[in-house]
């Protein structure tokens, strides 16, 4: 199951089929450096910060969510316009976060798609849509270190991440 944020609001995105894209990240100490500003990444790299007892809530927001889905409703078709953060729970209670930015949303495109075996296009229309990124933004290891890519992505995701 797959949670959703939508404006301050909360919602269940039920889907039958697993995201590929949504899935916990391979990280080791070798692709993983403590945040500094200062330090651009390499490609496979990724920032940590570590999370302390004052700032769990900031992660405790979202692991709470999954408790009581129950309380949650379905995501609505005016809704799933306007979702702002995808989310979802991975092995050793992790999360995986996407941001969703208003150029990740698709409405009434058109795609164009190679058919290998045939040896033509086939055309695609997505009529309310939101494209997923190959990489997460953030990742939660589930005891406390928080995982990204790019700090400005993720500060207003995580109340309290300015401290760091």
């Amino acid at each position: 199951m797959f949670l959703v944020k939508v404006g301050r609001t909360y919602r269940k995105l039920d889907n039958s089929e697993d995201i590929s894209e949504l899935v916990a990240p391979t990280i080791d100490p070798e692709n993983s450096i403590k945040f500094n500003p200062e330090i651009k990444l390499e490609h496979e790299e990724w920032f940590y910060i570590e999370i302390d007892d004052d700032h769990k809530s900031m992660v405790k927001e979202y692991e709470d969510k999954f408790s009581n889905t129950a309380g949650l409703n379905d995501v609505t078709k005016e809704e799933f316009s306007r979702i702002d953060l995808i989310f979802r729970k991975v092995e050793n209670d992790g999360l995986v976060f996407q941001k969703i930015t208003k150029s990740k949303r698709m409405v009434d495109k058109s795609i164009l798609k190679w058919l290998g075996n045939l040896k033509r296009v086939e055309r695609t229309i997505i009529d309310n849509g939101i494209e997923l990124k190959s990489e997460n933004d953030a990742y939660f290891d589930g005891t406390d270190k928080l995982y990204f890519k790019n700090f400005r992505t993720i500060h207003n995701l995580f109340n309290g991440i300015d401290d760091y």
